[in-house]
């Protein structure tokens, strides 16, 4: 049995009184020793991509949060798709799918009975169960409601493979007959759900550890626009090369709230004078599936307000387009002649969003928030990835996975947050990303 989190916590804890350099150190020591302790025997890394998707389709948005969703379908927040390889049957079919910790369930369209998902529609060649000698189809139909999405299909069971070391053997999944908003799944197969919030019987985490593949039921996230730290789905453990050793991890106890991966998110603060705009009870979803943070209107509301008392005006349009100006006057004291430039500016100048989770604090700058840019005559727009959305629960999407190397560690019931290794700026932008329409309508380019 390995070294728990815990045991080597406390000894953090014994040596608070002696100096900074020795608490470096150990500390330093305590990390090398937590991620060797998660790591386990062998380490599987599965390359990801990620593309923008139409708003319509929030395939990760836990169940009880769908509902409120389907009344405001035209102003969602744009979503990711994290999506990798994965191989199917005994006759090795490749599949692309999405790997989603918002839901359970794997699944991907069938190769010649799924008219909606077939590669007419966008999404790439589909399995085929009878062309694989260890397919064992069922009579079950599986209806699966993912947001404003819909699967039908029957369940069958096959083997699963992430990676050639890495093989769930007769694990069930579903072969979709029909997919609705199928043009959102272009380039894909399907989903792979990273959670096991509808049980244990289709989640893939639970067959890997219960045929001896990993020791624990434990991933990690990191997505990246920089080519030479690529976004990366680790199986199994923590993958030392894609952390900083030197900055301080985020240990988050997750909460039984309908949801695998919530936590508590007791407090939320904008800028250096750490405003508060969220205090207490309410909870954050970790999802790999939307590109923004999703906050509800108040506190979208109050983070405008901090913002403005912090010499910067926001406005938020619709649901999903939070816009900022950085005035003239101090626009040009930056150079903005490159994307890293625009990046350094933006961390600098718009406020820092600070998160309080038990007792871990830690922030998300202007680098990670920023998605579009363009000057006018008053100054510069940005279009942050702020959204607003009464779901009951505070979705922490994108920019939290390409700042922090996050771990979804199921049998310790926590999620840790690491800061990514980087090695050159880590956003792409949109520059002048804004339409006519939406510039006449601001109001703070009126006054």
């Amino acid at each position: 049995m390995g070294l728990t989190f815990d045991s080597f916590e406390k000894g953090v804890t014994m040596k608070l009184k002696h100096s900074r350099y020795m608490l470096h150190t150990l500390a330093i020591f305590v990390l090398a020793l937590f991620v060797a302790s998660l790591n386990g025997r062998k380490l599987y890394s599965i390359g990801l991509n990620v593309k923008k998707v139409h708003p319509s389709t929030v395939h990760s948005f836990p169940k009880g949060v769908r509902e409120r969703i389907m009344k405001h379908r035209a102003n969602l927040p744009i979503t990711n798709m994290v999506f990798g390889p994965l191989v199917l049957g005994s006759n090795n079919q490749e599949m692309i799918v999405m790997y989603d910790t918002g839901s359970t369930i794997l699944w991907v369209n069938d190769k010649s009975n799924c008219e909606s998902c077939s590669e007419s529609f966008g999404m790439r060649d589909g399995f085929n169960c009878q062309a694989s000698s260890t397919c064992e189809k069922t009579s079950t139909i599986q209806d699966l409601e993912y947001g404003l999405g819909t699967t039908h299909g029957y369940e069958v069971y096959d083997s699963v493979k992430l990676n050639d070391d890495l093989i769930a053997v007769h694990h069930p999944f579903v072969v979709a007959l029909s997919v609705t908003d199928s043009d959102d799944m272009q380039g894909v197969n399907g989903i792979c759900g990273l959670s096991s919030t509808s049980g244990k019987k289709f989640s893939i985490m639970e067959s890997l550890k219960s045929q001896g593949k990993i020791q624990e039921k434990v991933f990690s996230f990191l997505i990246s626009d920089d080519e030479n730290v690529p976004s990366t789905l680790v199986i199994g453990g923590v993958d030392p090369e894609l952390l900083d050793p030197l900055k301080p991890f985020y240990r988050l106890e997750l909460k039984n709230v309908g949801h695998q991966w919530t936590t508590s998110l007791d407090a939320v603060e904008i800028g250096a004078s750490h405003k508060r705009v969220l205090n207490g009870h309410e909870f954050g979803l970790f999802d790999t599936g939307t590109s923004h943070l999703v906050f509800s209107t108040e506190v979208v509301d109050r983070i405008i307000a901090a913002n403005k008392e912090a010499g910067v005006d926001c406005e938020m349009r619709g649901q999903f387009e939070f816009i900022c100006l950085i005035p003239t006057e101090i626009l040009h004291k930056y150079e903005r002649n490159s994307e890293k430039n625009i990046l350094r500016m933006a961390t600098e100048v718009l406020p820092q969003i600070h998160f309080q989770i038990g007792n871990e604090e830690f922030s998300l700058e202007g680098e990670h928030l920023i998605a579009s840019y363009e000057e006018v005559n008053q100054g510069a727009l940005c279009g942050l990835l702020i959204a607003a959305g009464d779901y009951g629960v505070h979705i922490l999407g994108d920019p939290m996975f390409r700042k922090y190397y996050t771990v979804f560690y199921e049998d310790g019931h926590q999620i840790i947050l690491f800061h990514a290794r980087r090695r050159k700026v880590s956003r792409r932008i949109t520059i002048g990303g804004f339409s006519l329409e939406t510039k006449q309508n601001i109001s703070f380019l009126k006054e």
